[in-house]
């Protein structure tokens, strides 16, 4: 564990010197999540010499260790004490973003989502850094792709207008992450990544337009596998068959397109009855594209709500992030658990990872969760 003090004279905040080193804390656990805020913690007795970090807390950077690789990084955030322990909380370098706004009225019209100036993804990142004593100002500017609209990856999203009026920059790009995989299978995955080497203390932003990849190296298994314990949600009630789309035009056109799926899963209606759900929508290009909307939106709506949280047995896999880790965030992993009322076979998304080291143990959890039916409606 590692505590870097910030450049605040140079007003760039980033990370400078080694303000504290904590060889042996207690308990120490990091997390980092697929389009979110990553975390950590780790905890020390309340005496230790280097624990006096209170007037660091917001501005510190954090660096965990792993055989001498970078797992994760972030800021100090708070500290939790009592008489006998303190436990520090970090959070990754996306929370940055959350407290920086967009201007006010800002407005793109006809214009893709990411990949060139005068796009939202560019606009917002390029004003976050030239902000005076911005945060982020450190942090380099890397891949900044442009989402698709299919799975086939051959025509990407124009967004028709796009507007904001003081609106948290996190905010925006968790918005257009999820309009860019709304009706696609395709992992948009926005992160500030950095080496794994300790001695590199930069980072960069990047806006990938798919992540996605089946990954076949290993599976996850319970029992008589590498699972130790498993915690299972199913939810079909959020399902529905029958999709009742409504679009409005840019020159104020109706338009409307129903579909249900009477078979094919086990949530269609000749399966498991009648279930209906509206979908309202703005900017519709014509009708073609509410009948492409609403078929997607309705192949997704083909199944249970399945998340999955896994412990590892310990010691068994490595983190994602560490040199040896065979697996990333946004892969597809096959879950093969047959327990009871939990009978799971079927290929899920890596949606994050929890790590935790405490008595000399290590154990991986990862975070999963169901990826769409892929089998086609009948109109």
């Amino acid at each position: 564990m590692l505590v870097y003090d910030t450049d605040k004279t140079g007003s760039t905040w980033a990370p400078t010197t080694v303000l504290a080193e904590f060889e042996n804390p207690k308990n120490i656990g990091y997390a980092t999540y697929l389009n979110d805020i990553g975390e950590a913690f780790w905890s020390v007795n309340q005496h230790d010499v280097k624990v006096d970090l209170r007037d660091e807390v917001g501005t510190a950077h954090v660096v965990i260790l792993r055989n001498n690789e970078v797992v994760w990084r972030g800021l100090l955030a708070e500290h939790d004490a009592n008489q006998d322990d303190v436990v520090f909380y970090a959070y990754g370098y996306e929370h940055l973003l959350h407290k920086l706004y967009t201007p006010w009225n800002k407005r793109w019209k006809n214009q893709e989502i990411a990949g060139a100036a005068g796009r939202p993804v560019n606009d917002l990142w390029t004003r976050a850094l030239a902000r005076t004593d911005s945060p982020v100002a450190w942090i380099s500017t890397g891949t900044l792709q442009s989402p698709f609209t299919s799975d086939a990856q051959d025509v990407v999203i124009v967004l028709n207008d796009y507007r904001v009026n003081f609106k948290r920059t996190l905010t925006c790009f968790k918005e257009l992450v999820a309009l860019a995989v709304s009706d696609t299978d395709n992992v948009v995955y926005m992160e500030i990544d950095y080496p794994t080497d300790p001695t590199d203390l930069s980072a960069t932003f990047n806006f990938w337009r798919d992540r996605s990849a089946d990954n076949t190296q290993f599976k996850l298994e319970y029992p008589n596998g590498n699972v130790l314990s498993f915690q299972d949600r199913y939810a079909p009630v959020t399902t529905h068959n029958r999709t009742l789309g409504v679009g409005s035009g840019p020159k104020r056109q109706i338009y409307r397109f129903n579909l249900t799926a009477w078979s094919g899963s086990p949530y269609s209606r000749n399966e498991f009855g009648m279930r209906e759900e509206p979908l309202h929508l703005t900017w519709i290009r014509d009708r073609k594209e509410l009948k492409r909307i609403v078929r997607r939106r309705l192949k997704k709506a083909q199944r249970g709500d399945v998340d999955m949280f896994v412990r590892m047995f310990p010691d068994s896999i490595p983190p994602w992030r560490s040199v040896e880790g065979t697996h990333k965030l946004g892969d597809r992993i096959y879950v093969d658990i047959d327990d009871g009322i939990t009978a799971i076979a079927q290929w899920m998304w890596f949606m994050g990872e929890q790590t935790i080291f405490v008595g000399g143990r290590e154990y991986v959890q990862p975070i999963m969760e169901a990826t769409s039916a892929f089998s086609e409606v009948d109109g």
